[in-house]
């Protein structure tokens, strides 16, 4: 198997365990991965100029990539709004310091 089709594989692998990170919440996770993924794509930039079809094979990856992206951006944003909400009921409500760190502490 030539090293092209093994990156693309390899891309593909990366997204679905990004997707799965983000799922899962497992936001810490996601820095990791978008590493690799970044990496894979440099590898792949220089294989894929001047051969069309390995192009637009990258350019759809990237594409559903980018859906990936911005799902995980949406969750994450969602889930920062809710933690706030929680700091500040916590905060309002004056309970202890115990229920403060668990909000704090996700």
């Amino acid at each position: 198997m030539s090293k092209s089709i093994q990156d693309f594989q390899q891309l593909r692998q990366l997204r679905t365990r990004f997707l799965e990170a983000v799922t899962n919440q497992e936001f810490h996770k996601l820095a990791q991965i978008d590493d690799c993924i970044r990496d894979t794509v440099e590898a792949l930039v220089p294989v894929v100029k001047g051969n069309s079809k390995l192009s637009e094979v990258l350019s759809l990856e990237l594409k559903n990539l980018k859906s990936v992206y911005r799902e995980a951006g949406e969750r994450c944003a969602k889930r920062s709004l809710e933690l706030k909400v929680e700091y500040n009921n916590a905060l309002v409500s004056k309970k202890s310091a115990i229920q403060y760190l668990d909000v704090a502490g996700r």
